[in-house]
């Protein structure tokens, strides 16, 4: 038979102050910023606008996510660039934005080019919940968010998440998005 030692377990009490609440976390949430980032899009202000929004609400991190052709494709919008183009024009605009003072983390999600095919927002939402700490925040331009909730793809993630749109035409906005106004914001 062998013979057990016995294990004792003492925890450490730290006294602390009478009311004493321990220090909360001061940057927390991921902006998403879900976009084709056409290289011609550096003109406009939607990525800087996004970036401030970030800055503002004191988030921890960025995360810009590229979508591939097949999902340009399936959403009926143009892609005037490859993939890679685009995700390496992106990556060299956001160079200047990565700093060590920067409380702010950038980071680029290569999910559709894993996949290589047309990836449902609810795929693409799913995988980003799973990877990024919450609360998320998902930027994108109206006409996307339109898109979007025409094919019927915003229905439940409206209630999970919080909308940064953009908005970079005179779309009337849909109605789902309409009926949810606190749900989303405009820049």
């Amino acid at each position: 038979m062998e013979k057990r030692e016995a294990v004792i377990v003492t925890s450490k009490n730290i006294q602390v102050p009478f009311g004493y609440e321990p220090a909360k976390e001061a940057y927390r949430g991921t902006l998403l910023i879900y976009d084709a980032f056409e290289p011609g899009d550096k003109e406009e202000p939607f990525v800087p606008s996004m970036m401030q929004f970030a800055v503002d609400r004191s988030l921890a991190k960025i995360v810009g996510y590229v979508l591939g052709e097949a999902t340009l494709k399936r959403m009926k919008i143009p892609a005037g660039k490859p993939y890679y183009s685009r995700i390496d024009s992106l990556g060299e605009f956001l160079e200047p934005y990565r700093s060590e003072e920067s409380p702010l983390q950038i980071a680029l999600e290569r999910f559709e080019e894993k996949r290589g095919k047309y990836t449902p927002f609810d795929t693409a939402m799913r995988f980003v919940q799973e990877k990024y700490d919450g609360p998320l925040f998902v930027g994108m331009r109206l006409s996307t968010a339109n898109r979007l909730a025409g094919f019927g793809a915003l229905d439940d993630w409206i209630r999970r998440v919080r909308f940064v749109l953009s908005n970079d035409s005179q779309e009337a906005m849909h109605p789902i998005l309409e009926s949810r106004p606190n749900r989303w914001d405009m820049l």
